[in-house]
């Protein structure tokens, strides 16, 4: 099945020509999202067939080089699943034992039993996402377990805090810290000399500096400033790994040998991976899988459930492997191709929460294909967030529940931007990636600007309402003493607000690596205890603190604490 050299030299054109159309892209996007730069690799099974760089690596504006390294994130839950799934071929972990039985210090509540290994690597065991409130896995766990109570197993519901667990298995039953496990049973076989798996205070000199919006209090609009991120050691099963694009090209290899029949070998000529382990990495799922953020122009993603530590999608008619990855100043997607043997990949310095490496690679890949199958490229779309001929239901008159007062929304011409009056001022409105809206317009800046659409059109601001007609009575404001703003020193979930309306309270977060896109409703499950969400059966909670002078003062989310802060 290798490539003769005609088709290799083939694939090599379409890589450069569609890597020419990729970077331009990626260039326009830095002045649309809050990156300041990253690395685009187009790899097959046999290597690296192009790549490029765009922007600036540190705060200096020192240009972005493939030398540099980046925090890989969730992408590392790859590797964590891969060493679980070597060791079960080893018999020293089974698919469908408690976790208990591997970690009996964890008090894991009534449910414990019903938390496998199995459903830990397809994040359908019912835990909940995490704090990251404390920098050790053991530490984690244990803290979370006081304040998240365990849901009854679920189709599929994310948890970095699962993949701690997994990560302390690994430990508990090799007698090696997860790190040093990747190293001797993933990098080393597969010659990642580059990669880290663990990261200390020496390695910053070796990274791309890291960059987060320098107001964490609203949502990041184009034209905002960016600052370096907090920065700090970095050893959890949850994302662990550090990589260069050079040698997550030869982990892509991995997986694209082994599907393809063309195993990569290591130093003892042994597949490092092979066919069984891929079918079973790919053929064992939950019934659901991440959210997908696809750009204009590229191929659908059709089907997407999770795997053992990947994604496994349908993207227009192929099957892919898939997999972001979200932390603190860095934002990384990467991409495998099984039918057409190609895989690509975008590591940025940008925030976790930025989607910009998910957009740039599924453009990327649809660029590739339509090289590879010998079509017109056309035009590739903008990712400029910048609404411009907007849709007629955005655009009148409404009027604030609150006091009345009018907020206009008005589209130009044809190409003009969709334009925000309120109060004698005016702004641009903005659909952002996460697929909610914000403007610019100094009196809006502090929450999203969303539009509601049904038989009742509106918009929603933080509390307000604003509404086609005058409102027959205004809402008073509320005295609930949760409605408030709260800050934590977490840098993964630094803030969020507490608002009221229409009688229903509300966290909504301007952003953070493992913030909510979207504003949660939160239930009064218990005394002082809150769910978050639509989902009762959610395991995510916020317990309140005391009250004192009408308000609470301080707040746990899920074990990580929160106090009240004097800003509105």
């Amino acid at each position: 099945m290798t490539d003769c050299p005609g088709v290799r030299v083939t694939k090599v054109a379409a890589a450069v020509a569609a890597l020419a159309r990729w970077v331009t892209l990626a260039k326009e996007v830095t002045a649309y999202f809050p990156v300041p730069g990253g690395v685009l690799t187009i790899s097959d099974r046999t290597g690296i067939l192009a790549e490029a760089t765009f922007g600036v690596a540190d705060a200096q504006h020192t240009p972005m080089n493939e030398e540099l390294r980046f925090e890989l994130g969730s992408i590392s839950k790859a590797f964590t699943a891969w060493v679980v799934l070597q060791l079960v071929d080893e018999g020293l972990i089974h698919f469908d034992d408690p976790v208990g039985f591997y970690l009996p210090w964890a008090e894991l509540g009534p449910l414990a039993s019903e938390i496998t290994i199995r459903r830990l690597l397809t994040h359908s065991s019912g835990t909940a996402v995490g704090a990251d409130a404390v920098p050790d896995d053991i530490a984690e766990i244990v803290n979370s377990a006081r304040f998240v109570p365990v849901a009854s197993p679920v189709t599929f519901h994310y948890s970095n805090l699962g993949y701690q667990m997994l990560g302390e298995v690994v430990r508990a039953v090799s007698g090696t810290p997860l790190g040093e496990c990747v190293v001797r049973r993933i990098l080393e076989p597969l010659a990642m000399t580059e990669t880290l798996a663990r990261v200390t205070y020496a390695d910053w000199p070796t990274m791309a500096t890291g960059h987060w919006p320098t107001r964490p209090d609203q949502p990041w609009l184009p034209g905002d400033p960016l600052s370096a991120a907090v920065w700090f050691e970095l050893d959890s099963g949850s994302g662990n790994i550090v990589s260069t694009s050079r040698d997550l090209a030869r982990f892509s290899a991995a997986y694209l040998g082994a599907a393809l029949g063309e195993p990569v070998l290591d130093g003892q000529g042994q597949p490092v991976m092979d066919r069984h382990t891929f079918d079973r990495i790919t053929g064992t799922l939950a019934e659901g899988g991440e959210p997908c953020h696809v750009p204009p122009g590229a191929p659908p993603v059709t089907s997407s459930r999770y795997g053992l530590g990947v994604n496994v999608e349908t993207v227009g008619d192929a099957t892919c492997v898939t997999h972001g990855g979200g932390m603190v100043g860095y934002s990384t997607f990467w991409l495998v191709d099984v039918e057409h043997d190609v895989a690509l990949s975008t590591l940025t310095n940008a925030n976790g929460d930025a989607h910009v490496s998910q957009l740039l690679t599924r453009a990327g890949h649809g660029e590739m294909l339509r090289q590879l199958h010998g079509e017109d490229a056309g035009q590739m779309a903008s990712l400029n967030p910048l609404v411009v001929g907007g849709e007629e239901w955005c655009n009148g008159t409404f009027y604030s529940d609150h006091d009345g007062a009018e907020l206009v929304v008005r589209q130009g011409g044809a190409g003009e931007a969709v334009r925000v009056e309120y109060r004698g001022r005016v702004g641009d409105l903005f659909h952002l990636s996460t697929g909610r809206w914000a403007t610019n317009h100094p009196d809006l800046r502090r929450f999203h600007l969303d539009p509601v659409v049904g038989d009742a059109r509106a918009w929603t601001w933080g509390p307000v309402t604003f509404a086609t007609t005058p409102p027959l009575e205004r809402v008073v404001p509320n005295t609930n003493p949760l409605v408030g703003h709260y800050r934590s020193y977490s840098p993964w979930y630094p803030e969020f607000r507490i608002i009221e309306r229409a009688d229903h309270l509300l966290l909504c977060a301007p952003g953070g690596t493992e913030s909510p896109i979207d504003e949660l409703e939160l239930r009064e499950v218990a005394p002082c205890e809150w769910s978050l969400g639509d989902d009762e059966s959610a395991p995510e909670r916020l317990v309140t603190g005391p009250i004192i002078g009408g308000e609470v003062v301080s707040l746990n989310r899920g074990g990580c604490a929160y106090s009240r802060v004097f800003s509105p």
